[in-house]
């Protein structure tokens, strides 16, 4: 995503106020939509990934979950969806698991989590992850 992107600022019932700039989202820690999820495989393992230094939210991290900020007027199943497909190179069905929410000086967001379930071996996309395993 660009910062010239475009995203839903929204309140704590998820209703869109107006539509932002996905650096003015960052720039004023606004509320906005995202997804999150996990990629299982039939041992049960979880695939984790280490974000990218290129990252515009805690660059380097590792996390448990894969996914990204909702395009003004996408639906979380569908940037799940996306982000599994750009992320990760896999096209898989998605199991809805719970929403979240997030509040604090640096970013605030509302997210649904999903669980994937899949034995294809994850293809990372360099531009948004150093490594995973």
């Amino acid at each position: 995503m660009a910062d010239t992107d475009l995203v839903d600022l929204i309140d704590k019932n998820d209703q869109v106020i107006r539509v932002i700039t996905r650096k003015e989202m960052r720039q004023n820690a606004h509320l906005h939509r995202t997804t999150h999820f996990f990629l299982m495989n039939s041992k049960g393992e979880i695939f984790i990934t280490k974000r990218s230094k290129k990252k515009d939210y805690a660059p380097l991290k590792w996390e448990i979950g894969q996914g990204g900020v909702l395009d003004s007027k996408e639906t979380y199943e569908v940037c799940a969806k996306r982000e599994l497909k750009e992320e990760l190179s896999i096209t898989s069905p998605l199991e809805y698991l719970f929403d979240f929410s997030y509040y604090s000086k640096e970013t605030n967001l509302l997210a649904k989590v999903y669980l994937v379930k899949t034995d294809q071996v994850p293809k990372v996309q360099e531009e948004e992850i150093e490594e995973g395993k």
